[in-house]
Order: structure tokens, then C-alpha cells, then sequence
């Protein structure tokens, strides 16, 4: 046995390296011989080794191509994971792992699908064998070609109608899964608005929701029937949904005047990320968010640095009706954060020119 063999033998015998993300000792150059070598234990370690490796094991791409046909079910599966991590430098690994989606243990069909969402728009030439996923009987394999669809983005807008009706699977990954992929498809994907709508009203998991809100901005939905849906969301229980129902809004601009009420509110909610949307959407509405202003100088004095950078922002495109703003923009020209000091002083001379 070689030495390289014999020391990756060893690795076997010790404790979890690769999970605790500790960098392989072996040369790729091994760890591709170790690939072929008769025990599977040793060419799962050599799998497991390169997935750790990321972006540095991309010369073991062909081995590892060969490998996702391996007997062995943790060999094929460690050999997508390493593929996806690798990244980009895998391109060439994408019919093999299209291939993979046909798996038929549903483990290495889902890293397979998670390895083409990690190589996101060069994973392009799999949208046909994920769009068949999307009937996997695993609601893991369904929900992560689902999202891999979204990662291609536009590309793969085929698999719209699949995806949409996703929206209804019974079970809350895949649901998600596709309401994300679809604002992540983009304005391709506004045939969907109803059904994301339904989605955003009505599902019962506040993460499906949230994602389905958001992907309403994304789409570029119609202002006359998505601003009033993601203003009664911004009462949502949950509070990814209000966060996200708030991050939607600011994409409708002054379209969105009829939720400054709402936002008003949601300055003072208790979660951060919602705070932060709220002034962000107020600002895009501008000028026509002026009754917000009163609010917006209490969030200058926020214990977060974000949201009293995203109100001195928010106060800022209100423009010169936010003029009552400026002995607070002023105090936080003296604030510790450089971001929260650049957006106020840039606010005062927006309101003061």
C-alpha cells in the first residue's frame, strides 16, 4: 500500500477530521488515487476529504464524476457533496449530476440537487432533469431541486408551472422551497402572482409565507393586488413574514403610500430585521412617507446600528419635509458606527439642500 493510501487507512481509524472541518492533510493528487481503491471505507474518507477541501479540489472533478457511479451509496453521496462545494470549477460535472437526480437511493439524489444549487446558473443544462425531480416521492429531493431551479434564476423558467404548483405540496420544505425559486426566476415568473398570493394569505408555516411575500416583490407584482396582501401581512404573527411582507414593499416604491400606517408600526416592533425593512420601505415611498418621520427620528436613537443607519437613510429620501429630523441626524454625527455617520450626514444634505 502506498504511503498516501496508508495515511488516508489511518484517517479512517481517527475521529471525524472532515466533519470537524479540519484541511486534509493528503495531496489531491492521493485523495484521487484513494478514489480507486478497492475498500469503500477509503474512498468514502476520500470523498468526505475533497468535499472539506472546497474550491482547492477542483483537479479531482473528473475522478469524482466517475465516483457519483460508485457502488457504494456514502461514496456517490460524499462525491456530489464535494462537486457542489468545489463550485464553479465543477461546470463539467453537471450531466453526471443531472444523472445523479435519478438515484436510486433518495440520500444521493438530494445532494445531487444540492450540489447543482450550489453551482447555481452553470448548473443550467440540469433544469430538465430538476424539473422532473420536482415529482421525487423525497419531499427533500423535491424541495431542494426546487430550489436549485431558483438559483439558475431566469434559465429556468420551464419549470414554472411545476414549481407554481408546488405551491400545494403537502408537505411545508418543497412548498417553501418553490415559493422562493419563483422570485428568484424573477419577473419570467409573474404567471405565478395568484398563486404566490394564495401562498402568502394562507399557508400555514410562517417560513412558506414569508418566502411566497418576498417572492411577490421579486416578480414584480401588481401594485393594485400585492401592496394590500403584504400590508396585512406586516400583522402577521410570525415575524419573518412581517420582515418580509416590509422587504417587498420598498420594491413598490411610492406605489406602496398605503402602507406607511403599517410601517409606522412596525418601527417599533421587537424584532430587529423588521424594524429594518419598515425604514427601509418607508424610504422608498419618499416624500409621501412624511408621517413616519416622528418614528423614524426615535429609530436614530436604536440600540442597533442598522436601523439607525436605515432611518437617517429613510429620513433622508423623505426629503426636506423631514426638516424636524435634523438635531438628531446631527447627534449621530458623532455616533460610533462609520455607516450609521456617512447615511446621517448624507440625510442632512438631502433635507437641508
Amino acid at each position: 500500500m502506498s504511503a498516501v493510501l496508508m495515511g488516508l487507512c489511518c484517517l479512517c481509524l481517527a475521529s471525524g477530521q472532515a466533519a470537524t472541518g479540519t484541511k486534509s492533510k493528503i495531496p489531491v493528487s492521493g485523495l484521487i488515487e484513494a478514489l480507486r481503491d478497492p475498500l469503500p471505507a477509503v474512498r468514502l474518507k476520500a470523498a468526505e476529504e475533497l468535499a472539506s477541501m472546497g474550491p482547492a479540489a477542483k483537479e479531482a472533478v473528473p475522478a469524482l464524476i466517475v465516483a457519483l457511479r460508485d457502488q457504494d451509496m456514502w461514496v456517490r453521496l460524499n462525491a456530489a457533496e464535494a462537486l457542489g462545494r468545489i463550485g464553479p470549477a465543477a461546470k463539467s460535472a453537471v450531466p453526471a449530476l443531472s444523472q445523479a437526480l435519478g438515484d436510486t437511493q433518495h440520500q444521493v439524489r438530494l445532494y445531487a440537487a444540492s450540489a447543482l444549487e450550489r453551482l447555481g446558473p452553470d448548473a443550467e443544462a440540469a433544469v430538465p432533469a430538476l424539473i422532473k425531480t420536482l415529482k421525487d416521492v423525497n419531499a427533500q429531493v423535491r424541495g431542494n431541486a426546487a430550489w436549485a431551479l431558483g438559483r439558475i434564476g431566469k434559465a429556468a423558467s420551464g419549470g414554472l408551472p411545476d414549481l407554481t404548483r408546488m405551491l400545494s405540496d403537502p408537505e411545508r420544505w418543497p412548498r417553501g422551497c418553490a415559493a422562493q425559486a419563483l422570485g428568484n426566476i424573477g419577473r419570467a415568473a409573474r404567471s405565478a402572482e395568484a398563486a404566490l398570493i394564495k401562498s402568502a394569505q394562507g399557508d400555514p408555516e410562517a417560513w412558506v409565507r414569508a418566502n411566497a411575500l418576498c417572492s411577490l416583490g421579486m416578480i414584480g407584482a401588481k401594485p393594485e393586488s400585492t401592496v394590500p396582501v403584504l400590508v396585512d401581512a406586516l400583522f402577521d404573527n410570525g415575524r419573518s413574514p412581517r420582515a418580509k411582507a416590509a422587504e417587498a414593499l420598498a420594491s413598490f416604491g411610492v406605489k406602496a403610500k398605503e402602507a406607511v400606517p403599517a410601517l409606522i408600526r412596525n418601527l417599533s416592533d421587537p424584532d430587529i430585521m423588521v424594524r429594518r425593512h419598515a425604514a427601509v420601505a418607508l424610504g422608498s415611498i419618499g416624500r409621501d412617507a412624511g408621517p413616519a418621520v416622528p418614528d423614524l427620528i426615535k429609530g436614530l436613537k436604536d440600540v442597533e446600528p442598522w436601523h439607525r443607519r436605515d432611518c437617517a437613510t429613510a429620513l433622508g429620501k423623505i426629503g426636506p419635509t423631514a426638516a424636524e429630523a435634523v438635531p438628531g441626524l446631527k447627534e449621530l454625527l458623532e455616533d460610533e458606527d462609520a455607516e450609521v455617520k456617512t447615511q446621517a450626514a448624507e440625510a442632512l444634505r438631502l433635507i437641508q439642500k
